[in-house]
């Protein structure tokens, strides 16, 4: 047996040896010895980085949604749980890295590009962010969340209470009895006296 069939078992053997006892899920073992165990791809790339986030291993379940992905699952299935492992490690500059990728390809997509402008709030990039809501309320104008979210980020930035304000009477407009709405009500009262 060479080289190469023994680290491709060893490898095969510790992948399977990690899964078991994890809602009983396995991994493919190699049919002989002396053949090369079937490499994983696609759905079972993602069942394994599931299996290794459960047991704590983000770094290598990182890995394994990234190869995943490469390996042709879609975007939209493998990126959030990549996203939320990076940031369980405050690996945020991957995570935007990743995020600004995908919306590249998807630039309408709300949900990951709400993420961005959250991930560039948590490495206090506030250019960044405010350019990313403003995103979002030009291609959604109706998502009263985004308004929101941005006149705040604008407020605790200083020196933007007009713009701040028009995205308040966006937010109160779209949503006037929305979670936010008395924030909104009473932070936009104070702009005006």
């Amino acid at each position: 047996m060479t080289y190469t069939n023994i680290s491709a078992l060893r490898l095969a053997a510790s992948l399977l040896v990690a899964t078991v006892g994890c809602n009983g899920a396995q991994l493919p073992a190699a049919q002989h010895a002396d053949t090369e165990p079937e490499r994983p791809h696609g759905q079972q790339l993602v069942e394994i980085a599931g299996l290794l986030a459960e047991r704590g291993d983000r770094v290598r379940a990182a890995q394994y949604y990234a190869a995943a992905q490469k390996d042709g699952v879609p975007a939209q299935q493998v990126l959030p749980k990549l996203l939320s492992l990076y940031v369980a490690d405050g690996q945020y500059r991957l995570a935007i890295d990743e995020t600004e990728a995908y919306l590249r390809k998807r630039p309408s997509d709300l949900r990951i590009r709400r993420c961005l402008a959250a991930l560039y709030m948590a490495i206090d990039a506030v250019p960044e962010a405010v350019r990313a809501y403003e995103i979002l309320v030009r291609d959604h104008p109706r998502d009263a969340e985004s308004h929101f979210a941005l006149a705040s980020l604008l407020t605790d930035a200083g020196g933007q209470r007009g713009r701040a304000n028009t995205h308040y009477k966006a937010y109160l407009a779209l949503a006037p009895r929305g979670p936010h709405a008395e924030e909104a009500q009473s932070r936009l009262l104070k702009d005006v006296r």
